[in-house]
């Protein structure tokens, strides 16, 4: 059934290519197309993305979104794409290890702050203290 949707799905942007008079710019690494709208004597209009994952789930490559909002006049080329999907997994890698460390600080920290609670369950008693002899 996904293969007759993806079918259709291509059927439908054929057409609307010609019907718009838009190209096919490229594809960032979420998935997502870029294009290209034309008007009838071949001047760009406007620079459109269709999102793969529908509009809920709607992510935009940051080397593309530049391309989108006109601030860059080239799409972006295919070296600067595979540069920006390295840069992107080296900074989750390097997230992933950042929470893996703080995870271990704070398992070390909950098991001392457990051995320096107090079990029982009496009040304080100021007079009963003696810095000199540690406490249980």
């Amino acid at each position: 059934m996904a293969r007759v949707w993806r079918l259709l799905k291509r059927a439908k942007n054929w057409w609307r290519e010609g019907e718009l008079n838009r190209r096919e710019v490229g594809t960032d690494m979420f998935g997502n197309t870029y294009y290209q709208n034309y008007d009838d004597q071949g001047l760009p209009l406007r620079r459109s993305v269709e999102y793969l994952a529908g509009w809920r789930n709607a992510t935009t490559d940051p080397v593309w979104y530049k391309w989108l909002n006109g601030s860059d006049a080239h799409p972006p080329t295919p070296e600067e794409v595979l540069k920006a999907a390295e840069d992107y997994q080296r900074r989750k890698e390097a997230a992933n290890q950042w929470d893996a460390r703080e995870e271990e600080m704070m398992s070390r920290w909950r098991d001392v702050y457990k051995r320096t609670q107090r079990t029982s369950n009496e009040p304080f008693k100021p007079e009963s203290w003696n810095p000199s002899k540690p406490s249980k």
